[in-house]
């Protein structure tokens, strides 16, 4: 997520878009995506660490596991012993042992209210190797065999995170496990740990079958409990098999009058994250997005599903490049700041000089950029708007008045080539002519480019990689 929308999310007073915020923190630093600590929102976590809404408090404090300071500890260290909701009061303890380990101790010391199996779990939740105490399956037995609810949540988190943090495909808990806690689902337990264990299938399963692995039937999923119902919507896109046997039952789901938007938003998140392009399906969905009035499942889920599968789909094409983008045009154009009224005549965000021979890497930053809902200038998705074209004209036009940046691939090849050179020239040229910066340059080597300055900041791929320059290249677009 871009940081403008996080911000926006984290800002506004919608408790459901301040959660989809704080998941998306955390969900990101679990796989060691992290924000720039200068803009991490502290104040606004500092507040809903305290938030009268326990569910904010938990994503804050799932959150502040990741990203803390002094305030937000001593605040947490005040409150762990008032907090009546034990599954908070946990989070509360991990955020202490992640940053200050000796306190932690002290805390164990006291009477938390936790159980040993639960403590155990935290120890080890955010430690970046394998222990045999929490694999063991003795320890996972006595766990599945007790009657707290508590432990058995941890359990599921196990399963769905640790994978991510160890960065291996490879399960720590056994799927299995998982599937027993799925025969909870229709009963109500405080920690919610059936939807847990179905949340835990969606995130970590490569091998996910909905009749093997969830204890009952898709066409039963409206008697299991409200809470549990948005997940075994957003598994159905897991089971391959399972969609193309049951095309008319997706179907029938996807409208608003089926199901409420909570579970609309459950299916539209598995969509987007799992589901592939299905020719049958291409008309539901774009009445679907059209008809959606939810700002999170229409902008971030839909829109961004077509725009990913628009290579697949003329109508999704025309689409998401057409004039029906309803609430995502006034993200894209307006917080993004492209057609806004002071560049009335800029088309894209970024555009991509680069040379042929390092067209993967400019590719690659181009589709991630993409996905995310920017608009990037790049040939391989301009080759219809080239055709009979005068480049030199149509090139110089885009580098010096289309984008709102040029993100200059600096390399050997790129100081040889005619084409780059002209892009070179023209971007060189709208620099000149404004105060703000324009050239972003990312060297692959030590290329010196005519009349690019030693004092112009620049990036050395070599030292960062992908996922950082997609960090940079947002922060930079919603400065």
């Amino acid at each position: 997520m871009e940081y403008s929308l996080l911000i926006s999310h984290i800002e506004s007073k919608s408790e459901e878009r301040i959660r989809y915020a704080l998941q998306k923190l955390f969900w990101s630093a679990t796989r060691y995506s992290y924000i720039p600590r200068h803009h991490v929102p502290y104040s606004k976590l500092e507040e809903f660490i305290e938030h009268k809404s326990d569910k904010i408090r938990l994503w804050a404090y799932y959150v502040t596991c990741h990203y803390c300071n002094n305030n937000i500890l001593e605040i947490t260290k005040k409150n762990i012993l008032t907090e009546k909701n034990l599954l908070i009061r946990s989070w509360m303890l991990a955020t202490i042992k992640n940053y200050e380990f000796n306190s932690f101790n002290l805390m164990i010391r006291k009477d938390l209210g936790l159980p040993e199996a639960t403590v155990e779990f935290i120890k080890h939740f955010f430690r970046e190797k394998r222990y045999e105490t929490i694999e063991n399956k003795v320890f996972l037995d006595k766990v599945m065999g007790s009657d707290n609810m508590l432990d058995k949540r941890w359990l599921t988190m196990f399963y769905k995170y640790k994978p991510y943090m160890l960065k291996q495909e490879k399960g720590v808990i056994p799927i299995e496990y998982i599937t027993d806690l799925t025969y909870l689902c229709g009963t109500n337990d405080e920690f919610n740990v059936a939807e847990s264990a179905l949340s835990g299938l969606y995130s970590f399963s490569p091998m996910f079958s909905f009749k093997e692995h969830v204890s009952f039937q898709i066409q039963n999923i409206e008697k299991i409990c409200p809470d549990q119902q948005k997940w075994a919507y957003t598994l159905i896109w897991k089971d391959q098999s399972l969609i193309n046997n049951n095309i008319d039952f997706v179907r029938e789901i996807m409208f608003a009058k089926k199901i409420n938007s909570k579970n609309r938003e459950g299916l539209a998140k598995g969509l987007l994250e799992n589901g592939t392009f299905q020719k049958e399906l291409e008309d539901d969905i774009i009445e679907w997005y059209l008809k959606e009035t939810d700002y999170i499942i229409n902008s971030e889920y839909l829109w961004t599903y077509m725009q990913n599968n628009k290579s697949f789909s003329e109508k999704f094409r025309r689409q998401v490049e057409g004039g029906n983008r309803k609430i995502i045009d006034k993200i894209s154009m307006k917080d993004r700041g492209v057609n806004n009224s002071n560049n009335k005549n800029q088309d894209y965000h970024v555009a991509i000089s680069f040379a042929e021979e390092d067209r993967e890497i400019a590719e690659n930053i181009a589709c991630r950029m993409k996905s995310k809902g920017y608009y990037i200038f790049s040939d391989k998705y301009e080759q219809a708007d080239f055709w009979g074209k005068d480049l030199y004209s149509h090139l110089t036009e885009i580098y010096t008045k289309k984008a709102k940046y040029c993100l200059m691939i600096i390399s050997e090849n790129y100081a040889e080539k005619q084409w780059t050179n002209l892009e070179r020239r023209a971007a060189q040229a709208r620099a000149f002519s404004q105060s703000k910066e324009y050239i972003l340059p990312l060297k692959l080597d030590d290329t010196e480019i005519p009349g690019l300055v030693d004092t112009i900041g620049y990036v050395d791929y070599r030292e960062v990689g992908l996922d950082e320059i997609i960090n940079m290249l947002e922060f930079k677009l919603n400065e």
